[in-house]
């Protein structure tokens, strides 16, 4: 069986019955990022979600063969092209099956999701002198920033400009340097990647005024994912 490719005309329905998924689907959906959709059925029963730069995530049924025969053929060119392959569960079933047809070709990690606690950030402890200004991110720090910088960008947003139109960021300056970032990632807020300078993360400088500049996290999901043999020595930024 072949899988079909949706069209971007069905991604609402798809949208409103997905649940909680990554948050690079939800950007797809929105045709946010560049990315497909692909079913093994009009009913949409199983789904796999690509983006361009080598994220995936499967969801529904785990009996399709059209969608596991898919990953064992992406994942392949993946291996071919020495392109990024990580690839996102949506159950224990899928889980299981992904171990079984790509076993020795991917490894196992588990990632955690956090939620904002409302009332956790307003209860917290305020201090009257800031030892750090909170900036937010702009063309100016992107052309400045070591971690990310305009290339990161363009992997997971297409362009710098997509991501200031439709992402935001905030930094932590000390003084003329900037030691912490926290940015977006694929249009959807509860997704933050976080940038700690080594040296600041070992002095502890992250304490007080500066661990506010970051959300509050009350509760963490733990999510399934795997990643292709080749890409695991590089860094996971996504």
């Amino acid at each position: 069986m072949i899988m079909i490719k949706v069209t971007t005309e069905n991604y609402s329905i798809i949208k409103g019955t997905i649940g909680r998924a990554p948050t690079f689907v939800y950007s797809i959906l929105d045709q946010v990022i560049e990315g497909a959709v692909y079913a093994d059925n009009a009913s949409f029963h199983s789904l796999l979600f690509q983006t361009n730069s080598g994220i995936y995530y499967v969801y529904g049924d785990s009996f399709s063969e059209a969608l596991v025969s898919k990953l064992v053929t992406l994942l392949q060119e993946s291996i071919e092209q020495r392109k990024r392959f990580t690839l996102f569960s949506y159950s224990d079933d899928w889980s299981a099956k992904i171990e079984q047809r790509l076993n020795g070709c991917v490894k196992k990690l588990e990632r955690y999701t956090f939620s904002f606690d409302i009332n956790a950030y307003n209860n917290r402890e305020k201090r009257n002198s800031l030892d750090y200004d909170y900036i937010k991110i702009s063309q100016h720090q992107i052309d400045q920033c070591l971690e990310f910088d305009s290339k990161y960008y363009e992997e997971y947003w297409g362009s710098t400009s997509n991501f200031l139109k439709n992402g935001f960021g905030f930094c932590l300056r000390h003084g003329d340097k900037i030691i912490s970032e926290a940015v977006s990632i694929f249009n959807f807020f509860q997704q933050v990647i976080k940038y700690l300078l080594k040296e600041v993360k070992a002095s502890g400088g992250c304490h007080g005024s500066g661990k506010e500049c970051f959300v509050q996290a009350q509760s963490r999901i733990r999510t399934q994912l795997y990643r292709g043999i080749i890409d695991i020595a590089s860094i996971c930024r996504g």
